[in-house]
């Protein structure tokens, strides 16, 4: 790879002086118990499968897949629950670190599925 197509690699624990800012998610209405931001790159969390984790910049495609080629992520599996009712207990692990439980949002009535 020619040094003149890569321009350049970004990674959020490396370039925290990108200027990059939370992106909300959430609408921020009453029922909302905690509104969750996304971040352009993921940052101390992957929370599910296609977060981006880096960006490569170049001339040419060919270059650009030839650096992100060499992107290495070590990623360290949480555990994780899978039933609804049982992520509401107080000990289930957290979808999100930077969330105190699992409730992002309380109802008044719950609404019974069709």
């Amino acid at each position: 790879m020619c040094a003149s197509e890569f321009i350049a690699s970004y990674r959020a624990d490396a370039d925290a002086d990108a200027g990059t800012k939370p992106m909300p998610h959430t609408v921020l209405v009453a029922i909302v118990k905690q509104p969750i931001n996304y971040w352009p790159l993921a940052d101390k969390e992957v929370c599910h499968v296609g977060v981006p984790v880096a960006v490569v910049v170049a001339d040419r495609r060919s270059a650009a897949e030839d650096a992100a080629a060499l992107v290495e992520i070590e990623y360290e599996p949480v555990p994780a629950v899978v039933d609804r009712r049982k992520a509401l207990d107080a000990a289930a692990p957290h979808v999100r670190l930077d969330t105190p439980d699992n409730v992002v949002a309380c109802a008044a009535r719950s609404v019974r599925g069709r």
